[in-house]
């Protein structure tokens, strides 16, 4: 008869501690989830927010170039038509002051250059140049594009394609239209600018920053072999949220703000995505959930051996009345 007492006790406590752990495990997987969750978030905002400093430096860039462009066409000078001598060596002085500029020319009317650093496309007409054409009644600065009559005449260290953005202002002599200014800004200090910015975030490990025209989805800056290409499929630029996607077949996560241009300069919808692998972007928030487990697991089993100890202390007094009962019958 003590056969069934016995197992009762082994019951109860089973239960008991079955209570405890699964109240003990669900509550670490909740906790795991919530605080992985979060920083996880986190690192998405980061890498955001690391994207958006970045976009903001390059508008910041571009309209400091821009609003020098529109103030050298503002000069006496450059307006006239007949101090080609002057505004040569004035040219000269801003390109030797400003090197992005890898060149600067004074165009006439009709579209011809007339004076230009180092002599370079003097004589030429490019009146049927964007340049020029898109210059004719306001400021124009053009998106990235690659050398056309400049790829053969302009030094190329590197030997990759040379590529510019066009800043040109048009020009006024007495009120009267007298030519534009134009100029090809190197997109080497686009690369500059990315490569400080990433000496200056090197807590970030392996992050790798794209510079992307919006309109065409082209790659404009990346790392090695990206530039030129088109973005994949599974990158979206429709939001500034952070996202994962596979690129290649492994998985980032990335941040990514849109250029929205600064004072009277509008920007170019430049996108700049800056990416991270999941692996290293979420290994404290692995780490954590790890810890956390492990945690869980050891609390789960203190907590049921408790439960049985709580169970057998119950179910004492059951005992004693059941063998008392025994004895009597």
């Amino acid at each position: 008869m003590s056969r069934p007492s016995l197992r009762f006790d082994i019951l109860l406590a089973g239960l008991i501690s079955l209570l405890f752990l699964s109240m003990t495990l669900l509550l670490t997987f909740f906790i795991s989830q919530h605080a992985t969750s979060r920083l996880q978030s986190e690192v998405g905002m980061n890498l955001s927010t690391t994207a958006h400093q970045l976009s903001d430096k390059l508008d910041h860039y571009m309209w400091s170039r821009y609003a020098e462009v529109k103030l050298l066409g503002s000069l006496s000078t450059i307006q006239q038509t007949d101090q080609k001598v002057e505004t040569r060596r004035t040219l000269e002085e801003l390109q030797r002051q400003i090197p992005d500029f890898s060149w600067i020319g004074r165009l006439d009317a009709n579209g011809k250059v007339i004076a230009s650093t180092n002599q370079i496309l003097e004589g030429t007409s490019i009146k049927e140049r964007p340049v020029f054409q898109e210059a004719l009644s306001q400021p124009f600065i053009g998106d990235v594009h690659e050398a056309v009559l400049l790829a053969k005449l302009l030094p190329n260290p590197s030997g990759e394609p040379l590529q510019f953005v066009d800043i040109s202002t048009p020009l006024y002599d007495k009120g009267r239209f007298s030519g534009v200014l134009a100029t090809h800004l190197s997109f080497e200090w686009a690369k500059a600018i990315e490569q400080s910015f990433q000496s200056a975030t090197s807590s970030l490990q392996k992050v790798d920053v794209f510079i992307v025209s919006q309109d065409r989805k082209t790659i404009l800056l990346g790392p090695n072999g990206w530039s030129g290409k088109t973005l994949p499929t599974s990158v979206t630029l429709t939001s500034n949220a952070p996202a994962t996607a596979f690129w290649k077949e492994k998985e980032f996560v990335s941040g990514q703000s849109t250029s929205r241009g600064y004072k009277d300069y509008d920007g170019l919808g430049w996108t700049v995505l800056v990416r991270q692998p999941t692996s290293i972007a979420f290994a404290d928030a692995d780490a954590l959930r790890q810890t956390i487990f492990i945690a869980g697991l050891i609390a789960s089993l203190i907590t049921a051996l408790l439960g049985w100890m709580l169970a057998k202390l119950l179910t004492r007094p059951l005992l004693k009345i059941t063998h008392a009962a025994q004895q009597m019958q």
